[in-house]
């Protein structure tokens, strides 16, 4: 016996396809900010290659440069955990393992951003 079913109703009941538009969008903000932010961070880099680590922690502490080095690591961090989340998404297919992974991803980046943005902070803070 042959079934007729319409790809429609093969796909129906597995979930709305809206909760990805939000995903989309944010990542392609993160993306948009870090290509600015990315120029700035190599320059700020470059012209701090050949300074001694006092004014390394004088350079950072200015409030502007502490400002956007704490917007390009939130970004950056962002938006690779996004990435990470796709690619497990697409091509982790056992659910506990997915859920699993998930957890661990946002926790890693949770971690590294946290650690980051502190360090950036304390030279900010510092009185060197």
């Amino acid at each position: 016996m042959t079934r007729l079913r319409t790809p429609l109703k093969n796909a129906s009941g597995l979930g709305s396809a809206k909760s990805g538009l939000d995903h989309w969008v944010i990542q392609r903000l993160t993306a948009l900010g870090l290509c600015v932010l990315t120029i700035w961070f190599a320059v700020f880099v470059i012209g701090l290659a050949a300074a001694s680590p006092g004014e390394v922690v004088q350079a950072v502490g200015a409030p502007v440069n502490t400002i956007l080095l704490l917007l390009f690591l939130g970004l950056t961090y962002w938006h690779s955990m996004l990435g990470i989340q796709v690619i497990l998404e697409d091509y982790v297919h056992m659910q506990w393992l997915s859920l699993l992974l998930q957890i661990a991803n946002r926790a890693i980046f949770f971690a590294c951003a946290a650690v980051s943005m502190v360090s950036v902070l304390r030279m900010a803070f510092s009185t060197s």
